[in-house]
């Protein structure tokens, strides 16, 4: 029947859960006639196509059949032959079952079926006019038919167009939400983008207003220590003063008694400094400890406060990949579904066109044959003409063009023999005026190397130079002040480029601290971070000197001698301030410090060893005085143990390194360092910077530490 054949070629239709209860209809409509009725039905001629029973064609039906049968036949849709052989024809779609009561299935607005009434005197007339009711009511039927597949194809095309204007005010809804939700979300990170603005702002403005609060505040600590120290300064030289003149007047009388004394005090301070040492080391353990578990803590926190930021970008960042996502895979939904539409609205005109273009093509291609035929015949009698007339053509030309050869290769002779006397003279002229223009080369040269030779020997002696940026309170410890120096080595009056170079770094003592060369030509600068080869730093207070030493090529050799060109100059350290614990322990190393002999700050020391000493010291106590909170100030004293004995350690280096940290407190004492917060310990040959074979850096070992603790 048309209703499943019409399924089979559009199996994707819209309509088909429609169609199919309309077909189960039927089904139950015919299988309930012929269990009331079976005399109007033929079980031979039933065959099978989707469990459907479909009647013979109608040219089977016997004339006689009673009137009730031929309506029955008329009005049960698929009964006609015409309607299972018209297979594009679009089925009818009557009114939709509805269920009533009882579970009986009907179909709205269908009439029921005819019931005979007449009398059997009538029956007779009505045999002999059924065949004549029958063909008309086929033929409406037919008719009928016609006009619901024309409503149908109307119907179906409206729903499409309802189903296309739906789907595209869905689309228009979605994009306008979608559309509102991205405007709501600009808009909340815009204002938070603002709110983080201002908070940014505000935060900025706080830390400028604090910083120049800050610098307020130092500028006035700076002036009110210069004050201060002026002060205590004029005070320690005028004690000094009438402390030297009274001691030289009882020096004589009481030296004996003041060393029984001093021994003896020194001793008890031993003692007492011990006891002090080992609470302090305590309570530097603790402050350590203390130290540490509040870094770990902070780090920890920071760590977690980095976790959250971390996994709040993540979750943004993969709603905004989500809702991409969705709006892309909606997008693609939809653009395959209209793909998809056209792609079978075309392959429908495309199998119309194939076959329409397919019989043209057949038509054309037979016309294109026999037009062929024609044309090549009069094609072969026009070649055969053409062949003749060509041969005689061919004949002619190959006269000519052997005449035309022989006067082209005469000619070529004679221009060839022209050109080659013509290139022979070009060459001539060329070949003299090289041979004039290098004699004129040649003798600008020699002029220039005379010229040249007269300048260099008017030069002065060759000579290297060694300019130096921040030799002065060299400082590399790390606080972006004074951390390197950079060197700009130069040479003058050579005539090529130097064969090597090298620069040596000296430490105070004259053993290489440091060394860098290259080959070629000087650079411009070097910069050097005050560390050695292994890695060491330079020690406070001291004179490094950077030796450069420059190889001539060996041109200049000739004229200068083998002997490299050599400058050097000097880098003074300052005082080098090392982080133990950020904001609660500083290091400062001192080796410079001058000490007599077996003895401490006073006795035979030099005029320029006092110097130093007193601006080291100074420059010492400036920078404990610059840490108002310190709470300790530990002055280490060390010593070299040159024997490398226990013995030798506690009989002499012991009591010689204490003796030295006493006489630094002291002086740093006179210089306005609060008494309260210094200690002395000494360390003797502890914590060696050089080891026992390494001799000539034993100076290192006898060194002043200063701790200061906050």
């Amino acid at each position: 029947m048309n209703y499943i054949r019409y399924l089979e070629l559009e199996p994707e239709t819209p309509q088909r859960e429609r169609i199919e209860i309309i077909i189960r209809l039927l089904e139950d409509e015919i299988a309930l006639r012929a269990k009331e009725r079976p005399e109007l039905i033929q079980q031979d001629a039933f065959v099978e196509n989707e469990k459907m029973e479909v009647p013979v064609p109608f040219e089977k039906v016997n004339e006689e059949v009673p009137l009730e049968r031929a309506s029955a036949v008329a009005v049960t849709p698929g009964a006609s032959n015409e309607l299972v052989k018209e297979e594009a024809r679009a089925p009818i779609l009557p009114e939709v079952a509805v269920q009533k009561d009882a579970g009986e299935k009907v179909l709205e607005n269908s009439e029921p079926l005819p019931v005979p009434e007449n009398p059997p005197e009538t029956q007779v007339a009505v045999k002999k006019s059924s065949g004549e009711r029958l063909n008309s009511e086929l033929v409406r039927d037919s008719d009928e038919q016609a006009r619901f597949a024309e409503e149908n194809r109307l119907a179906l095309e409206a729903e499409k167009a309802r189903l296309a204007e739906e789907a595209r005010k869905e689309i228009e809804a979605e994009k306008a939400r979608l559309a509102e939700e991205a405007k709501k979300a600009a808009e909340a990170e815009a204002a938070r983008l603002a709110a983080e603005e201002a908070e940014r702002r505000r935060s900025e403005e706080n830390r400028l207003a604090l910083e120049v609060e800050k610098a307020r505040l130092a500028e006035e600590a700076r002036l009110a220590l210069e004050a201060e120290k002026a002060r205590l300064a004029e005070e320690a030289r005028k004690s000094a003063e009438l402390e030297i003149a009274r001691l030289a007047a009882e020096e004589a009388k009481k030296s004996l008694e003041a060393e029984k004394a001093r021994l003896a005090e020194e001793a008890r301070k031993n003692a007492e400094l011990e006891e002090a040492r080992r609470a302090l080391e305590a309570e530097k353990a603790r402050f350590a400890e203390e130290s540490k578990k509040e870094l770990e803590a902070e780090r920890a926190r920071l760590a977690a406060e980095e976790a959250r930021l971390a996994l709040e970008a993540e979750k943004a960042r993969l709603a905004e990949e989500a809702r991409k996502e969705i709006e892309a895979e909606r997008a693609r939904i939809a653009a395959e579904e209209n793909e998809r539409r056209k792609a079978e609205e075309a392959e429908k005109a495309r199998v119309a066109a194939e076959e329409s273009e397919k019989r043209r093509v057949e038509e054309a291609r037979l016309a294109l044959e026999a037009e062929k035929l024609r044309q090549a015949e009069e094609a072969r009698k026009a070649a055969e003409e053409e062949a003749a007339q060509i041969r005689a053509e061919e004949t002619e030309k190959a006269r000519l063009a052997e005449e035309i050869r022989k006067a082209e290769e005469a000619e070529k002779s004679r221009l060839a023999e022209e050109a080659r006397k013509a290139e022979e003279e070009r060459l001539a002229e060329e070949a003299r005026k090289a041979a004039e223009e290098e004699a004129a080369r040649l003798a600008e040269q020699k002029a220039q190397e005379e010229a040249r030779k007269k300048e260099i020997a008017s030069w002065p002696k060759a000579e290297a130079k060694l300019s130096v940026t921040g030799s002065e309170n060299f400082t590399p410890d790390g606080d972006k002040q004074n951390d390197s120096v950079m060197f700009m080595p130069s040479i003058n009056y050579l005539e090529e480029n130097p064969e090597s170079w090298s620069l040596a770094i000296l430490d105070p003592r004259g053993n290489l601290f440091r060394a860098m060369s290259g080959a070629g030509a000087l650079p411009s600068s070097i910069e050097w971070d005050g560390t050695s080869e292994s890695g060491e730093i330079v020690l406070s207070k001291n004179t490094y000197t950077a030796r450069l030493s420059v190889m001539p090529s060996k041109k200049d050799r000739e004229r200068l001698g083998s002997k490299p060109l050599e400058a050097s100059a000097e880098i003074h350290t300052g005082l080098l301030l090392e982080v133990i614990i950020p904001g609660h322990e500083w290091k400062m190393v001192v080796n410079s410090i001058n000490f007599v002999p077996n003895g401490g700050l006073t006795g035979n020391l030099t005029s320029a060893q006092k110097k130093s000493n007193y601006e080291t010291l100074d420059e010492i106590a400036e920078q404990i005085k610059d840490h108002p909170g310190a709470k300790v100030v530990i002055v280490e004293g060390y010593a070299n143990n040159v024997s490398g004995t226990e013995k030798e350690n506690q009989e002499e280096l012991m009591p010689l390194s204490q003796l030295r940290a006493d006489a630094i407190i002291e002086e740093l004492v006179k210089r306005g360092v609060n008494p309260d917060v210094l200690q002395a310990s000494g360390k003797g040959g502890a914590n060696p910077l050089a080891s026992q074979e390494d001799r000539e850096n034993w100076w290192k070992n006898r060194r002043v530490e200063f701790r200061i603790q906050q």
